[in-house]
């Protein structure tokens, strides 16, 4: 049976770099029966969950759940996103002499019209940009997070482009978020890790996870 660490009542943390991106690009929200009428000329499937774009405020309530969750950290770190603008003014408002931050913007040339649905455009140079306070210009990179969202795609079929896969429902593309996440951190061995699980690295668990485990520590 998997073992995990005690707890204490407030864990010290401590953040060096952290980069975030999004997992498909746009915020989801349910399809109504209009827009879907609208579409396919009668036919209402309102269970689809169809793109929206990022707005500040979507930025805004992400942050402030980032504010709360290192709300025991006890350094500066360094903070890097993609050039969406919306994260411009609130990191800063936010998260204040927390962060040093700085964004990672890519350019591409024009998408070939016969390809843009399947492929965008070539990436055909990087700039960087210090937003504010100080962050080491070499270390402004999202390219870890980029790498661990193609795990998760290529991971769970529901997160594949253009198939018939995604989630019907908000809940359960959640549900299925969190089952990939607990296996993932506590269950698959990482050849980074020497074969440990990042669980184990961090010395919150002794053991790889079973099945078994999951299911005990799963809200019933």
């Amino acid at each position: 049976m998997a073992q995990t660490r005690p707890k204490t009542d407030r864990d010290e943390i401590t953040i060096a770099r952290s980069i975030f991106d999004e997992i498909v690009g746009e915020s989801e929200r349910e399809e109504t029966p209009e827009e879907a009428r609208a579409k396919k000329g009668g036919e209402a499937r309102a269970a689809k969950l169809t793109p929206e774009r990022r707005s500040q405020m979507d930025a805004l309530i992400f942050l402030e759940k980032l504010y709360h969750a290192i709300d025991g950290a006890t350094n500066r770190f360094q903070m890097s996103t993609d050039a969406f603008r919306g994260y411009d003014h609130t990191i800063n408002e936010v998260l204040g002499t927390k962060v040093d931050y700085g964004q990672i913007i890519k350019l591409y040339k024009a998408a070939n019209p016969d390809e843009i649905r399947y492929s965008g455009g070539d990436c055909i140079g990087v700039k960087k940009r210090v937003v504010c306070g100080n962050p080491i210009k070499e270390n402004i990179s999202t390219s870890y997070v980029e790498r661990s969202n193609l795990t998760m795609r290529m991971s769970m079929q529901r997160f594949t482009r253009l198939t018939n896969a995604f989630s019907k429902k908000f809940e359960n593309l959640n549900y299925m978020l969190a089952i990939f996440f607990v296996f993932y951190n506590f269950c698959r061995g990482h050849k980074s890790l020497d074969g440990a699980t990042p669980a184990m690295a961090a010395n919150i668990s002794k053991s790889f996870w079973t099945l078994k485990d999951i299911l005990n520590v799963a809200p019933h």
